[in-house]
């Protein structure tokens, strides 16, 4: 009998399930936002009800409104180049180049620092140069 691969392949996800820590949640809510196809059932699980988002140009209060945001401007969004994850306890920091779609901008150089408890993203903070950027969110509304 063979025995089963050490992390088995799955079609539509790049991490095994567990463990769950605090960077490979963040991971799993990376790669469900830049997929081609958004999952944005998947990126609602990965947040807390009460998740805040602050950023340069843009600060939501709640899940809710967060997902309205994103399911908005996800589209718009292409893929990003990850230069680098730092984990520490429940808290998450990912470096970033970020190409976005329409209109085509990128690389833009992003930081975000991610705060978890009990498994879900409570906080998201965005820091990035807004000027180039504030293209895409004009284009929007």
């Amino acid at each position: 009998m063979a025995r089963p691969p050490l992390f088995p392949i799955f079609p539509d996800r790049l991490l095994p399930p567990d463990p769950m820590t605090p960077k490979r949640i963040v991971e799993a809510y990376l790669q469900a936002f830049y997929r081609e196809y958004k999952d944005f059932d998947a990126l609602e699980n990965l947040l807390a009800e009460s998740f805040k988002f602050r950023g340069p140009m843009a600060t939501f209060e709640g899940r809710a409104a967060f997902m309205a945001f994103i399911q908005e401007i996800g589209p718009q969004q292409n893929h990003i180049e990850i230069r680098g994850i730092l984990a520490e306890g429940n808290q998450v920091a990912v470096f970033h180049d970020f190409h976005s779609r329409t209109p085509v901008i990128g690389p833009l150089p992003f930081a975000e620092w991610y705060i978890l408890e009990e498994d879900r993203i409570v906080s998201l903070e965005l820091f990035f140069d807004a000027r180039e950027f504030a293209a895409l969110i004009a284009g929007v509304g």
